[in-house]
């Protein structure tokens, strides 16, 4: 039927959902339908009952941020370690044992960047390049994602001398609240 049919199949179930979604995410597309399909009921109505809900428990929301610059080098540096650890040897085992690229568990970063490099296609510094790269980004858009949220109590590492100090604020701030 094609993308953009699609897409209009799903705007005419459920258009406050197709309207949040980009026409070529046909992933998410195919998951609001489905769940039409299955509830009798568009995504965007049981995203809508659910934001209401209460939750049955009490629950405290925090975060711990970063200067991006310092984030960026962690992440790095968190990926030269899991190379070191074998990450390369890890990707090569699960392509030996008969798991494929195709499989959604294998698009996860840190693997899909690894299979060009094992099939020749380029180097270990420019698959390691693509890897830190797509990290950062994946990194900035949770950021971005849960910024929104009001609810989180951030706690800026650069506003702490060590990180006992950090623990220590967190400990309080849950106990109060």
């Amino acid at each position: 039927m094609g993308r953009e049919a699609f897409y209009e199949r799903l705007k005419a179930v459920d258009p406050l959902t197709a309207a949040a979604l980009h026409p070529n995410n046909v992933k998410r597309m195919i998951r609001a339908y489905e769940i039409y399909e299955v509830t009798g009921k568009p995504k965007s109505c049981l995203d809508m009952e659910a934001a209401k809900e209460e939750l049955p428990y009490d629950y405290v929301l925090m975060g711990i941020s970063m200067e991006r610059p310092l984030l960026y080098e962690r992440i790095n540096r968190r990926i030269d370690l899991m190379v070191r650890d074998g990450l390369i040897e890890e990707v090569k085992s699960l392509l030996d044992q008969g798991y494929t690229e195709e499989l959604l568990s294998m698009k996860a970063i840190g693997y899909k960047e690894i299979f060009p490099y094992l099939k020749g296609e380029m180097s270990l510094e420019e698959a390691l390049h693509i890897l830190k790269r797509d990290t950062r980004h994946f990194a900035k858009r949770q950021l971005t994602w849960f910024r929104k949220d009001l609810r989180i109590r951030w706690f800026e590492v650069e506003n702490y001398d060590t990180r006992v100090d950090m623990a220590e604020d967190m400990s309080v701030y849950f106990s109060v609240h």
